[in-house]
């Protein structure tokens, strides 16, 4: 299962999400919209499985929205050049 949701991740992080994407990561609507993309491929890879593990792809999505609100966040101090920005990399293009 692992695996599986490993491709899933890195299906939703790279194919799918678009410049545009990366923009819209910033505003609430564009943080959910990319967890949904998440989601709905960690659902197609994970199949039948899904009655067994729909409670941790549950808590990986709230993971995954908080942590890329985390980095968000830390890009926008570091584009006005607060110390608060602690994530020195950039988001996926």
């Amino acid at each position: 299962m692992f695996w599986t949701l490993l491709l899933a991740h890195l299906i939703a992080d790279y194919p799918l999400q678009s410049s545009w994407m990366v923009r819209a990561k910033r505003t609430l609507g564009g943080l959910t919209l990319h967890v949904a993309i998440h989601i709905v491929v960690m659902l197609i890879l994970v199949g039948p499985a899904l009655p067994q593990v729909w409670l941790p792809l549950a808590a990986i999505a709230l993971v995954h929205f908080a942590l890329d609100a985390g980095k968000m966040s830390s890009y926008a101090g570091a584009r006005t050049g607060s110390s608060a920005a602690i994530w020195p990399i950039r988001p996926y293009t």
